[in-house]
């Protein structure tokens, strides 16, 4: 059986866990770069996610952490996930919900907020 799942939204969730990344960007990044920043960061929840026992699938995590060995991955999105990867383990283990579909989408102060669906695993 899966473990709890928290109260707050997977989006909210989602910009706490990628703080680290999201944070030096500053207020209004370019779309560009907060949508490359949130490809790496929903990734790497999903590959820790999907690892967990109830998803059964750690085949996922397994092919991002090769790619993040290979040698023509850049440093910097090296070390990001090392930053990403050891935060999931520290503060968000027990959660248990995957990113589904998500996007950036225009909001009233003439930025962009992230949305996101929570998919739970199945059983």
């Amino acid at each position: 059986m899966p473990p709890p799942f928290p109260a707050t939204k997977i989006s909210a969730t989602i910009l706490d866990f990628g703080e680290p990344l999201l944070a030096p960007l500053g207020g209004s990044p370019p779309l560009d770069v907060m949508r490359a920043a949130l490809d790496l960061i929903v990734c790497v929840w999903n590959g820790h996610v999907l690892a967990m026992p109830c998803w059964r699938q750690p085949d996922i995590l397994e092919a991002l952490e090769a790619i993040m060995r290979a040698s023509a991955t850049p440093r910097e999105v090296r070390q990001a996930y090392e930053q990403l990867a050891a935060r999931r383990r520290e503060r968000f283990a027990g959660d248990a919900r995957a990113v589904g579909e998500w996007g950036l989408v225009p909001n009233h102060e003439g930025g962009y907020s992230f949305r996101c669906d929570a998919r739970k695993p199945p059983g």
